[in-house]
């Protein structure tokens, strides 16, 4: 894939981690288990130290490589930034888009946020590897956009 030209596009929760942080976050457990030891928790959700080791140098080898890297997730910015900021990952990413992000750009999901960013990108971008754990998030195969973005 040529470098200049290829943005590689990650989910977060079950991706990136190996417990969905938006849910743990939605219970009273993991709010806890995050105020009570954040280093803990994190690493717990990035599956444990060895783990985070191999994605910190995975990551980093594509950044050294030139590639830029991004996050499209459902859950918050807010929550998926602080967990890659404690992990000290957040700044492998040109971007995280979360919820917020899709909702104010007027789309319903990631195929169409995909679609949008392609778009905005205009010759810049002739690649885009999207890495997801839910087949349900990637764009099905009709050889044209979502009809929502024009």
């Amino acid at each position: 894939l040529p470098v200049a030209s290829t943005h590689i596009v990650f989910d977060f929760d079950c991706t990136l981690t190996s417990i969905h942080m938006y849910h743990a976050l939605r219970g009273g457990e993991g709010q806890a288990a995050l105020r009570r030891e954040p280093g803990q928790f994190y690493s717990d959700i990035f599956g444990g130290d060895e783990r985070l080791a191999k994605l910190r140098t995975f990551l980093g080898q594509l950044k050294e490589r030139g590639l830029p890297l991004s996050i499209l997730s459902n859950g918050f910015e807010k929550e998926i930034e602080a967990a890659l900021r404690h992990v000290e990952l957040l700044d492998v990413f040109v971007a995280v888009r979360g919820a917020e992000s899709q909702m104010a750009s007027n789309v319903q999901d990631k195929p169409h946020m995909l679609a949008l960013l392609a778009l905005q990108a205009e010759d810049e971008l002739t690649h885009i590897v999207f890495v997801d754990d839910d087949r349900l998030n990637f764009p099905r195969r009709s050889g044209r956009p979502p009809a929502a973005i024009k």
